[in-house]
């Protein structure tokens, strides 16, 4: 009878604490399950597919950020110009493809998206390069070259596009373009 009574606070011990690590491992997503679940019941508009779309959508993109900066802190760097990177490469792949850098002016000589969504990489990489040589081979600090550059991305950004947004109306890889004559006709039709 006492080794049953000895034998309960330690079971008791063992359930506790291992309660304890399932929550420390998994509090974070059991916090976004019940979000999910309060958002679904009380908000219609979260139960649409267009929602869930685009939450997917910006879940892949942090994603692959996020894969990326993992490899660069399991190797004991420190990268604080990713978010400055990918605003680049976007605003160089948006100038690209609209022709323009103006807010609304897009003209009819940008170049298509598959051609532009290379050459923001490319840009982008020879920028990462340019980064990696100086910490390599110069022997400067990680952390300031990468908030140096940072800095400056983000401020290229900013003069680039004078702080305002790229429209793209004419794209044939997403499937959208300017309304043509023949549809612009076709709508007088049908009215």
């Amino acid at each position: 009878m006492s080794q049953i009574a000895v034998s309960s606070p330690n079971a008791a011990n063992r359930a506790g604490s291992l309660a304890r690590r399932f929550l420390a491992n998994t509090g974070p997503l059991i916090v976004l399950l019940l979000m999910i679940v309060i958002l679904y019941i009380d908000s219609p508009p979260f139960r649409t597919p267009t929602s869930m779309l685009l939450i997917g959508l910006e879940a892949a993109s942090l994603g692959l950020v996020a894969a990326g900066q993992t490899f660069v802190i399991l190797t004991g760097g420190i990268d604080l110009s990713v978010e400055a990177m990918v605003s680049f490469s976007g605003v160089v792949a948006a100038v690209l493809i609209a022709g323009t850098n103006v807010a609304g002016g897009q003209i009819a000589h940008g170049i298509a998206s598959w051609e532009a969504i290379p050459i923001a990489l490319l840009a982008a990489l020879a920028i990462g390069l340019l980064m990696g040589v100086f910490i390599t081979q110069l022997k400067m600090n990680p952390f300031i070259v990468t908030l140096g550059f940072r800095s400056m991305l983000l401020g290229v950004c900013l003069v680039w596009t004078h702080g305002a947004g790229i429209n793209i109306q004419k794209d044939g890889y997403t499937g959208s373009r300017p309304l043509g004559r023949r549809t612009r006709d076709r709508r007088a039709c049908a009215d």
